[in-house]
């Protein structure tokens, strides 16, 4: 917002720095002058960005924060043009953000078509169609029913909102993702931890891996939080809080705990959350009300660490038929059920029946034309095409992390290390479970990062990386 309330619109990108930003900002308003100007959090402009050479990502800026620019106007008597940008292109890196009447910094990447610049005519105390902050409609029916709260009667505005906030549920066709690849190594080491236990312990894992430019979501490794699996369904302990998303985490930065370090080493690895996986037995449904709200769940929170992530989450069923034989199965949920789940409409996991097919609502909604208070969770699915392939890192060689019938040991890191003693260093760690377990003896800010570049990149340690392998040699020579 600058100080006269006119909006401007600048194309920015997570990794640029903050005076980058509004050296943009002033090019773009020409009344400003750009001696002693800075961005700043609050509408008083007493809290600067700071320090202004660090990146948007660093300083915690994303969709939706509220930015004020301070500055001094120049003397201008004439209406001053301003070019805005439209939109950018879909699939480009940048995004187009928006500082506005009320501050807002959004983002826009819809559109396949390259951006067209429009003008305002207006001073820069004018406001027009292009220029003035974009209103979710679902908000205006909002305070037109809050407006009634603890009131006698009503009006008729009042029930045209009450209609229209009711979601009118429509299967979708098609998803973001193309087709579903998963790591075939890690995909059976999964599979037969389920039939080791005669499917009496379902479960559930986290998928990292990468969404190549043909938007299949290719899945290299399978994360499994701490959980209580049954015969009848998995269950998340209080730790993995339904999610198994490190990042959300309560553990303290000094000690982590094992689903944040799980987290981090993926993320070093080059990996990002794509999906879930999970077991089921024979029933009705394909995905019952606890898979759905689980997905939704998990999607939306990697959403909000990378914008658009929830629309390429994979989820992956493991079932057993009736003949004995494994099914897998890849789906999405749709962008309606994602909305739902954000806006609060479907209730919490807790709240939902175990291995039932429809999903509890908190509030109405409309199928078919009639109302109701549960969806069947097939009106929420994609089906996604699904496929192996052979990844880059080794699966199933070491024990994977929380199962109960098979721990992790240190003499298993030992014994893994010496069995690839004949293979380059970085093949030697080329195991996801195994640097899980070592960021519990390693620091994982510190060491880990180090070691799964050497991973990554694919590459033999350099003079000054050489300390890694002797710290390995250390603690094998030590068991």
């Amino acid at each position: 917002r600058l100080p006269d309330g006119a909006m401007t619109r600048v194309s920015v990108e997570a990794s640029m720095r903050a005076d980058e930003v509004l050296e943009r900002v002033l090019t773009s308003a020409e009344t400003l002058d750009a001696d002693g100007a800075a961005l700043c959090r609050d509408p008083r402009c007493a809290q600067p960005v700071s320090p202004e050479n660090a990146t948007l990502d660093a300083l915690g800026l994303k969709h939706g924060d509220v930015l004020y620019v301070r500055a001094k106007s120049r003397a201008a008597s004439e209406p001053v043009a301003m070019e805005h940008e439209a939109g950018a292109a879909a699939g480009s890196t940048s995004a187009t953000a928006f500082a506005n009447g009320d501050g807002a910094v959004s983002e826009n990447g819809a559109g396949d078509s390259k951006p067209k610049p429009f003008r305002c005519l207006h001073g820069p105390r004018g406001m027009c169609e292009h220029c003035m902050p974009k209103e979710d409609p679902r908000e205006r029916y909002q305070r037109e029913i809050d407006k009634w709260k603890n009131r006698n009667g009503s009006s008729v505005a009042v029930m045209e909102a009450l209609d229209a906030l009711k979601f009118r549920i429509k299967p979708q066709e098609n998803g973001a993702i193309s087709a579903a690849s998963v790591d075939t190594a890690a995909a059976n080491d999964f599979q037969a931890y389920l039939v080791t236990t005669g499917f009496s312990q379902h479960r559930f894992g986290l998928l990292y891996g990468t969404v190549d430019a043909e938007n299949v979501a290719r899945c290299d490794a399978v994360y499994e939080p701490p959980q209580v699996g049954t015969a009848e369904m998995y269950v998340p302990s209080e730790e993995s809080d339904a999610s198994g998303d490190g990042a959300s985490s309560s553990s303290s930065a000094s000690s982590p705990s094992i689903s944040t370090r799980a987290d981090l080493v993926a993320r070093d690895l080059g990996m990002v959350h794509v999906g879930m996986i999970f077991s089921a037995k024979p029933r009705k449904c394909i995905l019952s009300a606890l898979d759905v709200v689980t997905a939704a769940k998990l999607a939306v929170r990697e959403g909000e660490r990378r914008s658009g992530a929830e629309r390429e989450f994979v989820i992956i069923s493991v079932a057993l038929a009736e003949d004995g034989q494994t099914l897998f199965e890849a789906f999405q949920l749709s962008d309606q059920c994602l909305e739902m789940f954000r806006a609060g409409v479907i209730l919490e996991s807790g709240l939902q029946k175990p291995n039932s097919g429809r999903v509890k609502m908190r509030d109405p909604v409309l199928v078919e034309g009639k109302e109701t208070h549960s969806v069947h969770t097939e009106f929420f699915l994609i089906n996604v095409p699904i496929r192996g392939h052979d990844g880059w890192l080794r699966n199933g060689a070491f024990p994977a992390a929380n199962r109960e019938l098979r721990g992790q040991h240190q003499r298993d890191l030992v014994e893994a290390l010496r069995s690839q003693r004949d293979k380059p260093f970085f093949e030697q760690l080329a195991d996801f479970h195994l640097l899980v377990f070592l960021s519990a003896i390693l620091d994982v800010y510190t060491d880990m990062p180090g070691l799964c570049a050497l991973v990554r990149d694919r590459r033999e340690p350099t003079e000054l990386e050489a300390g890694y392998q002797l710290m390995l040699d250390a603690i094998c020579s030590s068991s």
